[in-house]
C-alpha cells in the first residue's frame, strides 16, 4: 500500500474479548487501519496464503464495514477449504447488504455449494452482541440477530457486550440441522462512590484580607477560543487530503484503467489480478474521500465555533505565526506532505 508522510492534527475523537473495551480510535484512524488490512489481505491472497488473507479481510470489514472486504473474505475462506466460515460470512453478507447485487449473488452461490452436513445456529440478543464459538471470534459486526454455521459436534457459544459482559451456553450441533439460541445481556453495574472524608470534617476558620486596590494597568482580554493558527493548520491538513484524493482519483483512472481491465480480465471472474488492483485503487480513493470530508467538516467547525478571531494582537500574530504549506510530489512513489516555517 502507498504511504504518505502527512503532518496530521487530531480533529475527531465492538468487537468481543480483547475488543470488548470501547474502541477509542477516531473514524479516520479506523478507515486507515481498514485500508492497511485490505491491502495485506490482497497480498496474502496473491501469495496463496488464504487463511491469513481471510483474517486480514475480516479485520478490514470490522474496522470499516464494506461489501468488497466481505466478498474477499468469503473467497479467501472458500480457497482455504473452510465451508463453515464461508457459510457464516455468506449469511452475514445477505443480512447486511441485501441491496448489493454482487454481494447477494456471491452469498447465495456459496450457500448453495456448502455441504449439507453443516449445522445452522441462529443467535438472538436483546442488545447488539458479538459472538464467539469455542473462544474463536465470529467475524462481523455486533448485531441483535446473527447466523453461524458449524461442523457437527459440541460447542460453547458466547455472546458478549460492552463493559466485559458475557453469557455462554453449550450446544450439541447435529448434522443437517438447525438451532436457535437467545441471550439476555446482563445489566450494567455502577460502583457506589466512596464518601469524601473532607465532607465529614469541620472546616477550618479562614481569615479574609481586604482586597487590594485595582491597579492602573489596563486588563487585556485574552479571548476564550483557540488561536487562529490552529485553524490555518487544520485548513492546510484539509488541503493535503484534497490533493491526495485528486492524485488517487487520477491514478485510479490511469492504472490500470478500464481498457486494461477489459483486456486482461475478459471472460474471467473477480479474482483476476488486474481487476483486484483496480478495486484496490478504487477503495483507496474512497477512503481518501472520506478522510477529506472528515477533515473539511472538522475545519469548518473549528473555524466557525472554536476559533477566537477577535483576540488582541491578531495582526502581530499573523506576521510571526508559522506557515503550513502542502506539497505533492514523487520520490520512490507519490507522496503528500506538509512543510512549515515558524
Amino acid at each position: 500500500m502507498l504511504r504518505w508522510p502527512i503532518l496530521l492534527g487530531v480533529l475527531l475523537s465492538t468487537t468481543f474479548a480483547a475488543a470488548q473495551s470501547t474502541d477509542t480510535r477516531s473514524e479516520l484512524e479506523r478507515v486507515r487501519a481498514a485500508a492497511d488490512e485490505f491491502d495485506a489481505g490482497r497480498r496474502a491472497f496473491t501469495a496463496e496464503d488464504y487463511s491469513t488473507a481471510a483474517e486480514h479481510f475480516e479485520k478490514a470489514d470490522r474496522d470499516a464495514p464494506a461489501p468488497e472486504a466481505l466478498r474477499m473474505a468469503i473467497r479467501a475462506r472458500l480457497a482455504a477449504n473452510q465451508p463453515d466460515r464461508v457459510a457464516t460470512l455468506a449469511a452475514a453478507a445477505l443480512s447486511r447488504y441485501p441491496n448489493d447485487e454482487a454481494t447477494v449473488a456471491l452469498a447465495k452461490e456459496m450457500l448453495e455449494k456448502m455441504p449439507k452436513r453443516l449445522h445452522r445456529i441462529t443467535v438472538q440478543c436483546n442488545e447488539p452482541c458479538s459472538l464467539m464459538v469455542d473462544r474463536r471470534l465470529v467475524p462481523g459486526v455486533a448485531a441483535t440477530e446473527s447466523t453461524v454455521y458449524v461442523e457437527p459436534g459440541q460447542y460453547e457459544i458466547t455472546a458478549g457486550w460492552s463493559a466485559g459482559r458475557a453469557r455462554s451456553e453449550r450446544i450439541d450441533a447435529l448434522p443437517e440441522n438447525a438451532s436457535t439460541m437467545v441471550f439476555q445481556a446482563p445489566p450494567l453495574t455502577t460502583a457506589d462512590p466512596e464518601p469524601d472524608p473532607k465532607l465529614d470534617s469541620k472546616p477550618e476558620p479562614v481569615l479574609v484580607s481586604p482586597p487590594e486596590p485595582p491597579s492602573a494597568s489596563p486588563v487585556v482580554d485574552q479571548g476564550s477560543g483557540l488561536p487562529s493558527p490552529v485553524f490555518y493548520g487544520a485548513l492546510g491538513l484539509t488541503t493535503l487530503f484534497a490533493g491526495a484524493t485528486i492524485w488517487s482519483g487520477l491514478d485510479m483512472r490511469a492504472n490500470p484503467g478500464k481498457e486494461k481491465v477489459r483486456e486482461d480480465c475478459a471472460g474471467k471472474d473477480e479474482s483476476c489480478p488486474t481487476y483486484r488492483d483496480a478495486i484496490s485503487a478504487q477503495n483507496r480513493t474512497n477512503i481518501l474521500m472520506v478522510g477529506t470530508g472528515i477533515a473539511a467538516a472538522g475545519t469548518a467547525v473549528l473555524g466557525v465555533f472554536l476559533t477566537d478571531w477577535s483576540s488582541p494582537g491578531k495582526s502581530e500574530a499573523k506576521a510571526t505565526a508559522g506557515a503550513l504549506v502542502p506539497a505533492v510530489g514523487f520520490r520512490q512513489g507519490p507522496f503528500v506532505q506538509a512543510t512549515g516555517t515558524f
